[in-house]
């Protein structure tokens, strides 16, 4: 395999990156948002390379090397599950610190994701169908404080959490390169990421989307109405190919397979950078965000939103970089664990300011122009986006850097339970509006035809204490039972090989 040089492949990269987005804005001027060619291409690529890395023809013996730890695992699986292997070696190998708390940060991110999708039903806006997007008939007195607190939760999720997703997966891919050879690292992760890709764009997903028109049409078809006035007709959604949250999948081998083709000879050398100058990093990749959000909507099915595109590349390379530099380990000059040493009062005081403004800004927001709204946003993503980063690692390092069955379990089970969770999502939303309709006799949830997305008014007595408690027990459920079913879920055979 040609390997690019890194300023090379970074211009490379960038060029290629830059045409597609243009390319993306010019379907959108012409109105084929809707069915996004280069989404399909992406389909087609991923497809191709499942079947190109499974094959038994593809042969990777002459770049194989001895198996890494990391590299063994699936993006979400915990890096200590082979922590009692014995390596055979006969040359002692330093041993680094065995980080716990990156297991159990994957496990809270993955509740924050099953938590962010239903929030997005409650919310009106988002995810596979929606209610509760009523804002009032127009006279500004109405306030929907389910929906406001839905989307400070979802502004304080897109700055962190799928950041540190690509971070992580970051962190773990140089040792898995060194150690697998470039085309036996691909081949393992075209089998644990592509795979799954595949089957829940083609398979699962779609039966998520029938599913979810089943459910519409029990709980909120206009009654009595004629068919063409009811959400039924949208079965053609599932016949699209569709990744769901599995972009993340998607992009995880996009930037795998770039990887493997960058000559990483020789590693970049480079030391933590200070919360100021990521902050200097976030302020124009801000700017360059919040323009694509006003222009793509969404890029080979990743969701352009806060905190999206240009902080996942950002992080991803990061985390790489990370790796090779220790910046995680104890004692490393210039790590993460240093800064946060000599800063965290300042640190944490900011991140805890942070948190407070975005718990406020919904609320403090809620009647002006949509460009105060707007530069708001900004300024909190900006500022949350380099500070989160280091409070969150410095959190969990300090607070959650152990292990235990309970741990052990839910590592495990993290990366299955987010392929599997958006049919949870789904029947935890779908349950609560028939316990609510039951126990109200509110039927006015309406879905107008053509749209997954009801505005309708809930009319009954509390209906804001019904949907804000209804939102968190909506979660709750659909955490726990996405985790139960994914624990079964990766003891079918075959599955504990992927999963």
């Amino acid at each position: 395999m040609a390997l690019y040089t890194k300023s090379y492949a970074w211009k490379r990269y960038l060029a290629m990156l830059t045409f597609l987005v243009a390319l993306q804005y010019v379907f959108n001027i012409f109105g084929l948002a809707q069915l996004p060619p280069l989404a399909q291409a992406a389909q087609i690529w991923m497809v191709y390379n499942v079947i190109k890395y499974m094959c038994p023809c593809c042969c990777c013996k002459a770049d194989e090397a001895p198996p890494d730890l990391e590299s063994t695992l699936s993006p979400l699986s915990p890096n200590s599950l082979k922590e009692d292997i014995i390596m055979a070696d006969s040359t002692p190998q330093p041993k680094r610190e065995r980080l716990y708390y990156l297991d159990n940060l994957k496990v809270f991110l993955t509740f924050m994701v099953i938590t962010h999708h239903v929030v997005c039903t409650f919310s009106g806006g988002g995810w596979v169908w929606n209610f509760n997007a009523y804002d009032g008939d127009g006279d500004g007195d109405y306030v929907n404080y389910t929906k406001t607190v839905g989307t400070w939760i979802l502004t304080l999720n897109q700055m962190y959490f799928m950041c540190m997703f690509f971070f992580i997966s970051g962190y773990f891919t140089p040792p898995s390169f060194r150690k697998k050879g470039a085309q036996a690292f691909l081949k393992d992760k075209f089998k644990r990421l592509g795979i799954p890709y595949v089957v829940v764009s083609w398979i699962y997903f779609p039966i998520c989307i029938l599913s979810s028109i089943y459910m519409i049409k029990s709980v909120g078809s206009i009654p009595g109405a004629a068919d063409d006035d009811t959400v039924t007709d949208l079965w053609y959604y599932a016949c699209i190919p569709n990744p769901g949250p599995l972009w993340f999948v998607g992009w995880l081998c996009i930037f795998s397979y770039l990887y493997a083709n960058v000559d990483h000879s020789e590693p970049t050398v480079m030391s933590c950078p200070s919360p100021l100058k990521l902050l200097c990093w976030s302020v124009p990749l801000s700017i360059l965000n919040f323009a694509l959000i006003g222009g793509l909507g969404s890029f080979m099915y990743m969701p352009i939103a806060q905190g999206s595109l240009p902080f996942d590349i950002l992080f991803f390379y990061g985390g790489c970089i990370a790796n090779n530099n220790k910046w995680l380990d104890r004692g490393t000059p210039g790590g993460l664990v240093e800064i946060m040493e000599d800063r965290r009062t300042k640190i944490w005081t900011y991140g805890t300011f942070i948190l407070a403004a975005g718990g406020a800004l919904p609320f403090l927001l809620s009647g002006p122009s949509q460009e105060a709204v707007v530069i708001a946003q900004f300024l909190l993503c900006t500022l949350g986006i380099a500070l989160i980063f280091y409070v969150e690692l410095d959190f969990f390092r300090l607070y959650f850097n152990f292990t235990g069955p309970i741990s052990k379990l839910l590592s495990k089970a993290a990366y299955a339970a987010y392929i599997i969770h958006p049919i949870f999502v789904n029947l935890s939303s779908y349950l609560f509006l028939k316990v609510y309709q039951g126990s109200t006799g509110d039927d006015g949830v309406v879905f107008i035809a053509h749209n997954l997305t009801s505005t309708s008014e809930f009319t009954a007595e509390d209906a804001q204490g019904w949907l804000m408690g209804g939102m968190f027990t909506a979660s709750a459920f659909a955490v726990v039972t996405t985790f139960v079913t994914a624990h079964f879920f990766r003891q079918l055979p075959g599955c504990r090989e992927i999963l």
